[in-house]
C-alpha cells in the first residue's frame, strides 16, 4: 500500500535551567511514505493448526486468555483474531507476535486497527 502520512516528531532538548524537567524545544511534521506490507499474514486469513494464525504466535502468559480466528468479525478480508480474557484484575499480560524479518535495521512504521470491548 503506498500512501502518506504526518508524522509530529518532538525534538526533546534539555533547558539549562538547575533542577527542571525536559522541556520540548521544537516540534516538525515529516511524511512517511507508507512502502511494502512487512508483516507476513497481517489480515489473518491464513490458518495454522498449532497457533491462532500462520506465521503469528499467541502467548496467554499468567492469564486464562484466549486467541482464536473470527469469521464474523473483519476489517478487511474474511477473518480478524478475537481475544478474550477472564482473568480477574491484576498484574498480567499476554503477547501476540509475528517476527517482521524484512525490518532489521530498518525505520519501520506500523499500524493496527483494534475494536475493544467490556463485558460485565
Amino acid at each position: 500500500m503506498i500512501g502518506c502520512a504526518l508524522a509530529a516528531v518532538c525534538a526533546m532538548g534539555l533547558a539549562s535551567i538547575p533542577d527542571s524537567e525536559p522541556v520540548i524545544t521544537g516540534i516538525a511534521a515529516q511524511p512517511i511514505v507508507w512502502g511494502a506490507n512487512l508483516i507476513t499474514n497481517g489480515g489473518f486469513e491464513e490458518p495454522a493448526p498449532s497457533s491462532p494464525a500462520a506465521g503469528w504466535l499467541w502467548d496467554r502468559r499468567n492469564t486464562d486468555a484466549t486467541c482464536e480466528p473470527d469469521e464474523r468479525v473483519a476489517r478487511s478480508g474474511k477473518r480478524s483474531l478475537r481475544i478474550t480474557n477472564g482473568t480477574p484484575f491484576g498484574a498480567h499480560g499476554m503477547r501476540l507476535c509475528e517476527w517482521c524479518s524484512g525490518a532489521i535495521g530498518r525505520q519501520t512504521t506500523g499500524a493496527m486497527h483494534l475494536h475493544s470491548h467490556i463485558v460485565d
